[in-house]
């Protein structure tokens, strides 16, 4: 079936426009890439300035958690060096993690030395929820940390699972039946050894609790008693989900009356998240550290506990200073404000007498 004139002719008018659009974006490529370079090179000097100044502040606090980051990486490192085939399912587990908040709380320390601190807080969220685990799992011992093992498996089925919904629509090819089927079973018999309550997301933790449900992170921290840390947790989550209050809360940007919005980096807000990371790293390293039962690992714990202690000191006396600056800043614009009402604005224009030269 032949399509009709106005058909043919609506078809060659969107062929016009999708050819057009082609011929300026090519027209823009070239000139928007060298403006758009030239333009992240003056961003660049910029920083550079920031970030002395950024230092400046905020050093001591910097250089305090290089080393507890440093010293708890030597720590973890050690007993790695240690372990045999004969480790125990909860010191193998602990390793594991220990490894992986070293690495987390190295993405918030370097989030914060850049002047992100609503990424940074945002980052702790995850070595919290490592923390939350290590300490749970470090008190229900092996049992605990085999289950946790065992529901790796409940977490890749759920995962194929949902590949092979979006895969057509992603363009990817489809799992293989085979490793599929054969993830359904271990699934299976998972379920069928421990419980429905097994496939939800902390399965693993609910049948150490024993309780009916679907418990979360929050039953978790209720359970270790790092519950006290939810308020926190809870204004970090702003930063990571797009909700009405992400839109109004910042960490950097604490002054909501400025008519400004930050796209970059601040040198301010970075007190919190830099006292919490250092706490939910010691939480974890002490975790694994006490499965040790030696006095070193002990002393080693309380040298931690002092590091953290002077994290926090640090960072509230930078903090404590950048409020002092904002809040002369503020009082330099309402009195320049009250300055700029005061004067009378008669409406006249001033005439200029053109001399000529000649």
């Amino acid at each position: 079936m032949q399509p009709t004139a106005s058909e043919a002719s609506e078809a060659d008018a969107e062929s016009a426009a999708r050819d057009l659009i082609d011929s300026i974006v090519e027209a823009w490529e070239e000139s928007a890439l060298r403006l758009a370079t030239r333009e992240f090179n003056r961003q660049q000097r910029m920083l550079r300035g920031f970030q002395k100044r950024l230092t400046k502040t905020w050093g001591k606090t910097f250089r305090l958690l290089r080393a507890l980051e440093t010293i708890s990486f030597q720590a973890g490192a050690e007993l790695n060096a240690n372990s045999t085939p004969a480790t125990t399912p909860l010191r193998y587990v602990l390793l594991h993690l220990h490894a992986r908040a070293i690495r987390v709380f190295s993405e918030v320390r370097i989030l914060l030395e850049s002047g992100y601190a609503d990424g940074a807080h945002a980052r702790w969220r995850t070595l919290h929820e490592t923390a939350v685990v290590a300490v749970f799992l470090r008190k229900h011992g092996d049992e605990g940390a085999l289950l946790y093992l065992e529901h790796e498996a409940i977490e890749s089925c759920k995962a194929a699972i949902e590949y092979q919904k979006h895969a057509p629509a992603l363009g990817y090819q489809l799992p293989d039946a085979a490793e599929l089927a054969a993830l359904q079973k271990q699934f299976d018999s998972l379920v069928a050894k421990h419980g429905g309550t097994f496939q939800t997301a902390y399965g693993w933790a609910a049948v150490l609790m024993n309780k009916p449900g679907r418990p979360g992170i929050e039953a978790l921290e209720v359970a270790t008693g790092l519950d006290r840390l939810r308020p926190f947790y809870r204004m970090a989550s702003h930063a990571v989900h797009a909700n009405p209050k992400s839109f109004q809360f910042s960490l950097a940007q604490p002054d909501r009356e400025l008519r400004v919005r930050l796209a970059g980096p601040g040198n301010a807000g970075l007190a919190d998240p830099a006292h919490c990371a250092a706490i939910s790293l010691t939480q974890v390293t002490a975790a694994l550290l006490v499965e040790c039962e030696s006095i070193d690992a002990i002393a080693l714990v309380k040298l931690l506990d002092t590091f953290v202690n002077q994290i926090g000191e640090a960072a509230i006396a930078a903090h404590r200073h950048i409020e002092s600056l904002a809040a002369r800043d503020r009082e330099f614009l309402t009195n320049l404000a009250a300055v700029a009402a005061a004067v009378p604005c008669t409406g006249r224009k001033r005439k200029t007498r053109v001399t000529k030269r000649g």
